[in-house]
């Protein structure tokens, strides 16, 4: 009997903890979503560079 008991109260205890702070009911959408993707304008990130980085100074 013992030799059931401890694994049933650690299963027990995992599945517990990891359900905490989960709230609300799980469900399906009844209708998919539409999802907008806009474009990152080409200014706000850095152009690629072709040349390698410098190599770190040597000590």
């Amino acid at each position: 009997m013992r030799f059931f008991l401890k694994p049933f109260v650690a299963a027990s205890l995992t599945l517990l903890l990891v359900a905490c702070g989960q709230t609300g009911a799980l469900y399906l959408p009844d209708e998919p979503q539409q999802v907008v993707v806009r474009e990152r304008d080409a200014s706000s990130s850095p152009a690629p560079s072709d040349t390698p980085a410098p190599p770190p100074p040597q000590r």
